[in-house]
């Protein structure tokens, strides 16, 4: 009986996600869909922080179907977490597997090469911070990244007094607090509290 109904449940999103221009997934989603995804057949695949995804969960995204991969992100900044130390490029027997290391860092930056594997393309001119933020990234990863005309004319907060301000304070994580070493997430309650009083 749950197998039939299981089936129809499956028929329904079938009929349901073929109807859509563009379906949206997290790697595990797929992973756990990947039967009903081959299904539809999708041409193109949009991976969205790129530079964050593992490898082989970007591999496994290219379905037989694809055609096209655009990869979104940036190999100069986060890269994949992986818990097993022995697998990361940091530790001498682990630089063979190389798991921190995403398949788009890897296409762009393989390693042991002193030039990209593939052309890429970066951000010339951003147009969302204002310079006093945007110096913060180009004194560090993006030395040559240029401010649109329009960035220096935002207008303040209201309310704060300077656009850019560190803040310190000794409140753990809540998983520090928690003790699990299952999870992954980072939350900070103390800041969601800071934050939430702000606004």
């Amino acid at each position: 009986m749950k197998q039939r109904r299981d089936m129809a449940m499956r028929e329904v999103d079938l009929r349901c996600l073929s109807e859509a221009e563009v379906i949206g997934v997290t790697t595990t989603g797929l992973a756990r869909n990947m039967e009903l995804l081959q299904k539809l057949r999708c041409k193109v695949m949009l991976c969205e922080e790129a530079g964050e995804v593992l490898e082989a969960h970007t591999l496994t995204a290219l379905l037989p179907s694809v055609e096209h991969a655009i990869l979104i992100g940036d190999h100069l900044q986060l890269q994949p977490q992986t818990q097993n130390h022995d697998m990361q490029r940091s530790n001498p027997r682990g630089a063979k597997y190389s798991f921190d290391m995403s398949l788009f860092e890897r296409l762009v930056n393989p390693p042991h090469a002193h030039e990209p594997n593939l052309p890429y393309t970066t951000l010339d001119t951003q147009r969302r911070m204002h310079p006093s933020i945007s110096n913060l990234i180009r004194q560090t990863l993006y030395p040559s990244l240029e401010d649109s005309d329009l960035v220096s004319h935002y207008p303040a907060v209201s309310g704060i007094k300077r656009r850019l301000f560190w803040l310190h304070h000794e409140t753990l994580e809540d998983r520090a607090t928690h003790l699990d070493p299952t999870t992954t997430s980072h939350t900070n309650s103390f800041e969601v509290d800071l934050t939430i009083a702000l606004v």
